[in-house]
């Protein structure tokens, strides 16, 4: 399950035209860094009626064994906001991500991952993000071979 929240209803993804337009934009700003490292980008988004979720996962090129490592982002929907606001923040927080762990020294060690939601701000608003080594596409197809009572 994707959702930060405890959900009652179906995931809805969003269009691939979308996800593939931040993807690109992705790797526009970060294609030598993922290229020095053997990294491509996989996104997807999903929204609940009151939750947007935006998981990033840096996957290596050639060996598809090798575990990704994955930026979620949680924020909350309300109807006072519009969504296309925080889906901007979203993206915003994965850029603050990326600059981050492409300025490390060294690969990644243990201790940037976990699997709680840690509560962060962009521009004053509130979101929450967790880094793990999810390869999110594969929890994904589980949650499909399982059946909809598995999707969250």
């Amino acid at each position: 399950m994707l959702s930060r929240k405890e959900q009652t209803v179906k995931a809805n993804f969003f269009p691939k035209k979308w996800t593939a337009e931040v993807k690109n934009i992705l790797e526009g700003l970060y294609k030598p860094q993922c290229d020095a490292r053997d990294l491509y980008i996989d996104i997807h988004a999903i929204t609940y009626p009151t939750e947007l979720v935006l998981a990033v996962s840096l996957l290596d090129k050639e060996l598809e064994t090798i575990i990704p490592i994955t930026y979620m982002a949680s924020a909350d929907l309300n109807e006072k906001e519009n969504p296309e606001d925080i889906l901007n923040l979203l993206v915003d927080s994965i850029g603050f991500f990326f600059d981050n762990f492409f300025n490390l020294e060294e690969d990644p060690n243990e201790t940037i991952y976990s699997s709680d939601w840690e509560e962060s701000k962009v521009k004053d608003k509130a979101f929450h993000y967790k880094i793990t080594r999810e390869n999110i596409g594969l929890s994904l197809m589980a949650d499909a071979l399982l059946g909809d009572e598995f999707e969250g």
